[in-house]
């Protein structure tokens, strides 16, 4: 089934509320959402297709130890300090 513009807009509006309550919604997730609520049947790849085009990406979350104060701190002290120009100056 295609959707129409109409249908694309409120399935799109519907995915952006469902994802700031719940970000790690799968498309076979939206795709049976968008069948329980607007009562039309697609493809998961119409629903990745039509994500994609309002620059709603899939992407992973952030695995592992988060960064902790002190190493940001010290990583940004390490920025500040540091010389760009002598580090791409090519001997």
């Amino acid at each position: 089934m295609i959707l129409n513009a109409e249908d694309c807009a409120k399935a799109v509006a519907l995915v952006e509320d469902g994802r700031s309550q719940r970000r790690h919604l799968t498309s076979v997730e939206t795709k049976n959402q968008l069948h329980q609520v607007l009562g039309t049947e697609v493809s998961v790849w119409t629903v990745r297709r039509r994500l994609r085009d309002v620059d709603l990406k899939a992407c992973r979350p952030a695995s592992g130890p988060k960064l902790l104060r002190r190493r940001r701190v010290a990583r940004l002290q390490f920025d500040l300090e540091f010389d760009t120009v002598e580090y791409y100056t090519v001997y």
